[in-house]
């Protein structure tokens, strides 16, 4: 009797594993099709910027910049302002931002591409489309979490996904060259958002605090 009661409870418990695995097979394709057509859509939207040139900021701290063409004084970002560029005013030389991961990033670009904006644009788009990605791995995990036994929220992530991605607010981050700033600083945001949901312990808590730092570091705000 003992036998059939215990191999009774067990049965559904073994149905139920199957329809797990059935559903965790069936889930990676409908998520990387989700996501894959968010990051189109991204992609097709801001794809005009590839065509944009030098503009506003990107004149003082890209083309007129001989701090950029030097590779050999990356090390002196982490000393100087972010406005303390070859041919700054004593107004910009006296300006607040310290931004050394972005002068550092503006001079490994121009070592790639030199004048040629459209490679300025494709990395901005590229660091876009990551944060997307990150945008849409931390919400579905999220979802997740508030209601294991649910379906996988991948409508749900998709969707928070798409609207971070296509929001008009997004322009300005993402067409001007300069605007990567916001692109890197949420970056490593994210970077640390996903470090703290996946991490345990000590690894966690070390992740979450460099992505941090290194967010900081793109824009002290």
């Amino acid at each position: 009797m003992e036998w059939h009661i215990t191999a009774a409870c067990r049965a559904p418990r073994a149905a139920d594993r199957v329809r797990a695995v059935s559903s965790a097979a069936a889930f990676p394709r409908h998520w990387i099709t989700a996501v894959a057509v968010v990051l189109a859509a991204a992609a097709l939207t801001f794809a005009p910027s590839l065509s944009g040139g030098f503009v506003w900021d990107d004149q003082l701290l890209i083309v007129a910049n001989e701090r950029v063409r030097d590779l050999a004084a990356l090390p002196q970002v982490f000393g100087r302002s972010f406005w303390d560029v070859s041919i700054a005013s004593a107004d910009l030389r006296g300006g607040s931002y310290y931004r050394p991961l972005i002068a550092a990033a503006f001079a490994v670009e121009f070592q790639l591409f030199g004048l040629r904006a459209w490679g300025y644009h494709a990395v901005n788009l590229a660091l876009h489309l990551a944060c997307t990605l990150l945008v849409a791995r931390w919400l579905f995990a999220r979802l997740r979490a508030d209601d294991p036994g649910a379906p996988p929220p991948v409508a749900a992530a998709a969707l928070g996904a798409a609207l971070f991605a296509l929001h008009p607010s997004r322009v300005e981050s993402v067409a001007w060259i300069s605007g990567s700033t916001d692109l890197w600083a949420t970056l490593f945001a994210l970077a640390a958002l996903g470090a703290w949901q996946r991490g345990r312990g000590l690894h966690g808590v070390v992740g979450a605090t460099l992505a941090t730092l290194a967010a900081a570091l793109c824009k002290e705000s």
